[in-house]
């Protein structure tokens, strides 16, 4: 029973089973740890796809209700990455 780890901290742990035998292989052993660890990190990626939506909702719900404007722009093409309902309704 591998454990799955993310970044060092047991996050759970994956079970397999035999009906046929009593015991694995090294081999059988490594396999399963490799999986374990695969499950792991698909784990860590979806935790952080959620921890990084929810910033972005609670930065858009700061953003939006303050009375002065926000843009956030990437310096290296120009482009708007994020502005405020104030800008674009002064823009357009």
């Amino acid at each position: 029973m591998p454990p799955l780890l993310n970044h060092e901290k047991v996050i759970g742990t994956l079970s397999f089973g035999a009906r046929s035998r009593n015991s694995f292989s090294d081999e059988d052993l490594s396999m399963m740890k490799v999986v374990a660890d695969q499950v792991a990190i698909a784990m860590g990626r979806i935790r952080n796809e959620t921890a990084l939506r929810e910033s972005e909702d609670r930065f858009r719900t700061i953003a939006e209700s303050v009375p002065v404007q926000i843009s956030i722009t990437r310096i290296s093409d120009s482009t708007v990455r994020f502005t405020t309902k104030l800008m674009t309704s002064f823009w357009f």
